[in-house]
């Protein structure tokens, strides 16, 4: 599974140069993006999308065609389990640290920061400690829970890592795509405003309006109009 299948897929609802250049787009997306956590993935995404927006890539792409390709990617999603959603959830990386390690680690930080209850008021020292190995103990829980236990899950939770981040990734090209789109219909609605105008000048001009206001639409009513004197 993951972005190797997806690309290989066949999408007859877009054109295979549409989808060509969407799969380009989010295989950039995982390149640029990397192995990290939501919130930095987040920003990466965004940077990204504006810089391909901005570059003309998208110039021949829709909002349309982002969200069948959106679809695509959360039907692959789908298809993960419970450990590599809270192994991204939690944004534990695949194997890079083990239980042990961040046991360790995580208890040297709270004894650095002065949890460990020596460099602490006496009457706060016991409670922030407990509340800080509590903290500590329900984190190494979910990150235990989520590590990989062999290289074939640790596969799959990269495979889930990236699709989630060229799901992002598209999120925030659909959004750059939109206001163009929005903008774009905007100048189209002053556009033909400004045509009407110039249309309605050029009748009145012609003779087809009335004293009191408003058009006459058939020119042989407007000639009688005229005959009559009005």
């Amino acid at each position: 599974m993951g972005l190797e299948l997806l690309f290989s897929s066949k999408e007859k609802t877009l054109s295979p140069e549409t989808k060509k250049l969407l799969d380009g787009y989010m295989a950039g997306a995982k390149k640029e993006i990397g192995f990290v956590d939501k919130n930095e993935a987040y920003w990466k995404a965004e940077k990204y999308a504006s810089d391909f927006f901005k570059s003309g890539k998208a110039d021949s792409l829709t909002t349309e065609d982002v969200k069948l390709m959106e679809k695509q990617v959360a039907k692959e999603i789908r298809g993960y389990g419970f450990k590599e959603r809270l192994n991204y959830a939690s944004n534990t990386k695949a194997k890079e640290e083990t239980a042990f390690e961040m046991i360790g680690l995580k208890a040297a930080g709270l004894t650095v920061l002065g949890l460990g209850g020596a460099a602490l008021d006496p009457d706060l020292g016991t409670p922030v400690v407990l509340a800080g190995y509590a903290a500590l103990a329900v984190e190494t829980v979910v990150r235990c829970a989520s590590l990989p236990k062999d290289d074939a899950q640790a596969k799959k939770i990269e495979d889930y890592t990236d699709l989630k981040h060229a799901q992002l990734a598209l999120k925030q090209l659909k959004r750059e795509i939109g206001f163009k789109e929005s903008y774009d219909r905007d100048v189209k609605r002053a556009e033909k405003i400004d045509a009407y105008k110039e249309d309605v000048k050029k009748l009145f001009a012609a003779g087809y309006g009335q004293p009191s206001g408003g058009l006459v639409q058939a020119p042989i009513a407007a000639a009688k109009l005229r005959n009559q004197g009005r």
